[in-house]
């Protein structure tokens, strides 16, 4: 049969037939790859853009604003760049199927990042948080392969950012919270005396609740702030002098159950209030 010139013809058909369908999967797979490559070199920039924010000032009038607008920005172009990849239909049931996830994936890794770090920053968020989910995104580079770098030089900073932000929040956030501390330093000290002689004990307890409550709402918030790995000690030692206002008020309710019969209570809040005066400097010296 093979000595039949059409059988031959047959034959060489099919077999440029195959070498023509091998040659175009490998056309067809090389356009892939590039069009993945160009996606991952089109985000780029939006990775290099929050890498080099991590070093931005903070200081100046208007800079945490400005800050938080680059990374608004870096966040949305990012976000624009990965398009193509995340936001089309995977290539089930095709010979790019397992390449496909793959890309998906190691593309998601970021974009996910960069889509939290937009709405944050759509949000007026604080900048501890924003510069915390600044540093998520720089984190997830590693997952896609080599396909996103950060600079050696920014490599350095990548927390830098997120730990002054920190700082300069628990910092405010604890002289804000001064003046409730002293007004209730105040109370015990000038207005209690009065309220006990006067008999109006569920007076003080009613105010007793209120101050416990601005006590909590301060332990919360500083709760609520991402602790850089570099200032974990230092939110830890805060947290613990905050403990000493909790333990001063419960001594004052001691004391206003037993209608002031006991004066210890008294001498325990002043103790307290007096050690988490002396303990929280530390910790904010130490930021």
């Amino acid at each position: 049969m093979l000595r039949d010139p059409i059988s031959w013809l047959f034959i060489a058909t099919i077999l440029a037939a195959a070498g023509l369908a091998t040659a175009t999967r490998y056309g067809v797979q090389l356009l892939y790859e590039r069009s993945v490559a160009d996606v991952f070199v089109a985000a780029q920039p939006s990775v290099t853009a929050v890498a080099r924010e991590m070093s931005a000032p903070i200081d100046a009038p208007g800079s945490e604003d400005r800050v938080l607008g680059d990374f608004g920005d870096a966040a949305a172009a990012g976000i624009d760049a990965f398009a193509p990849l995340v936001r089309t239909s995977r290539l089930r049931g095709t010979f790019f199927e397992e390449a496909d996830a793959s890309a998906y994936q190691e593309a998601m890794a970021v974009e996910s990042e960069l889509e939290v770090l937009a709405a944050l920053t759509r949000d007026h968020a604080g900048l501890a948080l924003v510069a915390y989910r600044a540093n998520r995104v720089l984190e997830r580079v590693p997952e896609t392969g080599g396909l996103l770098a950060i600079d050696a030089a920014d490599q350095m900073h990548t927390d830098d950012l997120w730990q002054r932000a920190y700082a300069k929040e628990l910092r405010q956030m604890d002289a804000d919270f001064q003046g409730t501390v002293n007004d209730a330093d105040r109370w015990r000290t000038e207005e209690l005396p009065a309220v006990g002689a006067a008999g109006r004990w569920q007076d003080a307890r009613h105010r007793l609740d209120q101050f416990r409550s601005d006590v909590d709402r301060m332990t919360d918030r500083v709760r609520s702030l991402p602790v850089p790995p570099r200032s974990a000690a230092a939110g830890r030692a805060y947290l613990l002098a905050l403990e000493h206002l909790d333990h001063g008020l419960a001594a004052l309710d001691d004391y206003a159950s037993k209608s002031g019969a006991d004066p210890a209570p008294l001498q325990a809040s002043a103790d307290s209030l007096a050690a988490y005066r002396a303990e929280r400097e530390q910790p904010l010296t130490a930021l």
